[in-house]
């Protein structure tokens, strides 16, 4: 990783102490009844315990301890004071330990007091390294000298000495260790999230720019329609004039025709996905009976079915088939599903459209003898402009926008659209409406 910044050490520091400051709630809420309980103990049965006056002590210090972190808390206290609380109830804990240590010396002789108070500081508290082995080891020349200076003979003393010395290493290669790993997480953190935050950027960002081209796109489609259209029209117009003229003319006309037809029908797809990408919400439902506009979609599809002599079968219920439904937007979904199945199927193939009901909702399924689609394009296939492998076997023209616009379309009408490989060949579309059939 790169070097970290002040800002980044700076945030680190904060995050800590926060985490320090609730360890040393914890502690001192756990120290404040463990020293209730003791205290009591030592009173009604002990009674000539030397260290009750210690317990009360500790007890007082921890209730002091918990009012200060309560206020730090609550109050937002700067950093600098929390730092501080948290420095100050290292260095008492330290020094609670050394003198339960040596208060129990005389009366049990060799304990463990000091080596829990240094294993637990370094467990518990996150300090930077030097700083944390500055202090430890300052205490435990303390602790060293004041054994040497007990009176005890070195047999009574060097266990103790060694013992803490042990606690000390183990203490420091605790704290470096779990203070080196928090530093690790808190930075990896950060990467983590400043990738999130450029890739949240980056996407909004090509978000825009895709709207841009969008508006541009439906602008520009807008715009060419009109004129098209009217080009069309006064070609139509001379041909129509040119009745019974030079064959070769009429047919050149005809050709220019058929030219903008197609190109009439480019920039309508164009605003049709559009309009079904940018579609506000659920607008325009109202319930209906699907079989009439499954019927008058069939007949629409009647012109493609005549010309390649494809057969187109449809399967309706005998009672109503009632949902909720845009009439608009599910005209153009059953156009665009029974104009690909024509248009990848081939010449004297069946064409088939059922409705039935599925899961509580109606689903609408349409299925052709085509090539299918294969595992490795189904993933894109409603994806806007895909165009697969396979050709229409009419010589027809495809602006890999139509299953756009369905999946758009049902989506914005609470429904799905799903697509299912038919064997031994063909595809096999379903519409599901989202909203429940009528009982």
């Amino acid at each position: 990783m790169t070097k970290a910044s002040p800002e980044e050490k700076a945030e680190f520091l904060r995050k800590i102490t926060a985490t320090n400051l609730r360890r040393i709630w914890w502690v001192s809420l756990t120290g404040v009844n463990l020293s209730a309980a003791l205290f009591a103990w030592n009173t009604y049965y002990l009674k000539q315990n030397p260290l009750l006056g210690t317990e009360v002590g500790d007890l007082l210090l921890s209730i002091v301890v918990l009012i200060l972190i309560w206020q730090a808390r609550r109050k937002n206290f700067p950093l600098f004071w929390c730092r501080a609380l948290v420095v100050l109830v290292f260095i008492l804990m330290l020094g609670i330990m050394d003198f339960y240590f040596f208060m129990a010396l005389p009366a049990f002789g060799h304990n463990s007091s000091y080596v829990l108070g240094v294993v637990i500081t370094g467990v518990l508290f996150l300090l930077p390294t030097d700083f944390f082995l500055s202090v430890l080891l300052v205490n435990h020349v303390i602790y060293c000298a004041l054994l040497l200076t007990s009176g005890h003979g070195m047999i009574f003393i060097a266990p103790p000495i060694a013992d803490g010395t042990s606690g000390v290493l183990i203490a420091g290669l605790a704290s470096r260790f779990l203070y080196t790993a928090k530093w690790s997480d808190f930075r990896k953190e950060r990467v983590i999230t400043l990738r999130s935050r450029q890739l949240a950027a980056s996407n909004a960002e090509l978000k825009r720019r895709n709207n841009e081209m969008n508006e541009m796109m439906a602008i520009a489609a807008h715009d060419l329609r009109s004129p098209l259209q009217g080009q069309r029209n006064l070609l139509e117009l001379v041909r129509n004039r040119l009745a019974g003229e030079n064959g070769s003319i009429r047919k050149g006309l005809d050709s220019a025709i058929s030219s903008c037809e197609d190109i009439l029908s480019m920039v309508t797809r164009l605003l049709d996905a559009h309009a079904a990408e940018h579609r506000a919400g659920v607008v325009g439902l109202h319930p209906g009976d699907l079989r009439s506009r499954i019927d008058a979609a069939v007949q629409r599809a009647k012109a493609a079915e005549l010309a390649k002599e494809i057969e187109i079968t449809c399967e309706l219920p005998e009672g109503a088939a009632e949902v909720t439904f845009d009439p608009a937007a599910l005209d153009l979904v059953l156009d665009n599903l029974l104009s690909n199945a024509v248009k990848f199927s081939p010449q004297g193939a069946r064409v088939s459209v059922s409705l039935s009901a599925r899961e509580g909702t109606w689903s609408i399924e349409v299925g052709d003898e085509g090539p299918g689609i294969s595992e490795e394009e189904q993933g894109s296939l409603f994806h806007k402009f895909h165009r697969g492998s396979n050709l229409p076997t009419g010589g027809e023209k495809s602006t890999g926008l139509g299953l756009f616009i369905v999946k758009k379309l049902m989506e914005s009408m609470g429904g799905s659209v799903n697509y299912t490989a038919r064997h031994p060949c063909g595809s096999l579309f379903r519409i599901v409406f989202a909203h429940p059939k009528s009982v």
